[in-house]
């Protein structure tokens, strides 16, 4: 709603599945920071009470997580929330031999320096540090590369949505047979999604699906294409 306040139950179950996704997904934390936005913008008129109510759908979310930070403090000795994997997440889909999935192209000579390098890091570091270091080169290849990695960003955003048949997914290899076929579904399902839009022209749904676009998108093009990371998307394969 965008006027009135909403209930703290309703607060405190958006917590709830923040806390669970977060178990799940970590990379929740940037769909946070989205949709917490959104809500900002949905209810200009109350942000004040809308500030209190995602520091406290934060606060229940943290709560839910706790357990988890606190055992990987105990394992690893630092702060952990969830997990330690967005480094390797993020080098998978931006290095030299990157496809924009998690499937790689042939080696170059860069692509096994960096590979034995982690190698070596990894016999005396333990799984936190070499992701640290992963996360590392993975940002140094995106500085000394602006181009080519805004060029995989595309593509990784290209797949996300129109699926492709290079690597991975085997149910798209059958669309090289019937592109006519497999153009018309996408178009079809295009006109469908907009058409849709119009007709809901509410402002608060609208939004909130325009808010889910862009992070389902963001997600892939930012570390690498997956499955899982689809939505609002009519996937051949359900």
């Amino acid at each position: 709603t965008t006027t009135g306040a909403p209930p703290r139950r309703q607060w405190l179950r958006l917590g709830t599945l923040i806390g669970l996704q977060l178990l799940v997904r970590p990379d929740i934390l940037i769909g946070a920071g989205i949709f917490g936005l959104w809500l900002l913008l949905l209810r200009r008129a109350q942000v004040a009470q809308t500030i209190r109510g995602l520091v406290t759908a934060a606060l229940v979310a943290l709560v839910m997580v706790l357990p988890w930070t606190i055992r990987n403090l105990i394992v690893f000795d630092r702060f952990v929330l969830v997990s330690a994997n967005s480094g390797m997440n993020l080098y998978e889909g931006n290095n030299p031999v990157a496809t924009g999935e998690f499937a790689s192209l042939p080696s170059t000579p860069e692509s096994l320096r960096l590979e034995d390098s982690v190698l070596r890091f990894s016999q005396t570091h333990d799984q936190v540090e070499t992701d640290a270091l992963r996360l590392s080169m993975a940002k140094d290849w995106i500085l000394a590369h602006p181009k080519d990695a805004l060029l995989l960003d595309l593509r990784k955003a290209r797949y996300h949505w129109f699926g492709r048949s290079e690597f991975g997914e085997q149910f798209h290899y059958a669309y090289r047979a019937i592109t006519p076929l497999f153009l018309a579904f996408y178009g079809a399902m295009t006109v469908l999604g907009f058409f849709g839009l119009w007709k809901l022209r509410g402002r608060g749904v609208t939004s909130l699906l325009m808010a889910l676009f862009l992070y389902s998108t963001m997600v892939s093009a930012i570390f690498f294409v997956q499955s899982r990371h689809r939505a609002l998307k009519v996937d051949p394969f359900m």
